[in-house]
């Protein structure tokens, strides 16, 4: 039987890790890329020639701040957002994320159910004040809070990105008002205001 080791570099080795997780469905923290980076080079499943260190026991020099630099890097320019959705949950000592494909990815003979929500599920013409990937990442948090309706301020620290700029909780209002959603309105604050969903 023959193997195919793959050879890649640090920032494609990143991105093929991040998307093997999400197809598994599961969340990790950039420590665990880099732990799994290192499993597989050192398991010669994985070459990465750009950190290769000749003459000494471990092949491949996989620093955590070169690989954590690198994911930041990806995440900044939106290389991950064309295919995946990345949500990020800070756990009290570090940053957790969970990956999530943006379509569904069907092989032959299987089967696919569609769910019907009773909010909108579709972003019609996106308005100049709201960004795309923020209105993208409005529908998805709404459509996961479901039966426990948020408040603006709870919507705009969900799409809250450190490389993004954020939006106002006026502007969030003013889009979810266009799309059709109902809001409780609280006067003495607008971020208290509740989304009805």
């Amino acid at each position: 039987m023959c193997s195919t080791t793959k050879a890649v570099n640090l920032k494609t080795a990143i991105l093929m890790q991040v998307q093997e997780f999400a197809k598994q469905n599961k969340s990790f923290s950039v420590h665990d890329i880099t732990r799994t980076l290192r499993t597989k080079t050192s398991s010669g499943e994985l070459q990465i020639p750009e950190i290769e260190v000749k003459g000494c026991s471990i092949k491949y020099s996989i620093s955590h701040s070169d690989v954590k630099d690198e994911f930041n890097e990806l995440r900044k320019t939106g290389k991950f957002e064309e295919s995946i959705t990345i949500d990020r949950k800070y756990n009290g000592m570090y940053f957790d994320y969970t990956p999530t494909f943006k379509t569904p990815t069907i092989s032959q003979g299987s089967s696919v159910t569609i769910t019907t929500n009773s909010y909108p599920s579709a972003i019609p013409s996106v308005p100049d004040f709201i960004s795309h990937n923020n209105a993208l990442r409005v529908q998805t948090y709404l459509g996961k809070r479901i039966g426990n309706p948020p408040t603006l301020k709870q919507v705009q620290s969900a799409i809250k990105r450190h490389d993004v700029p954020g939006q106002s909780c006026s502007e969030l209002k003013r889009y979810l008002q266009t799309l059709g959603y109902t809001l409780s309105y609280n006067p003495n604050a607008v971020s208290k205001s509740i989304v009805m969903i």
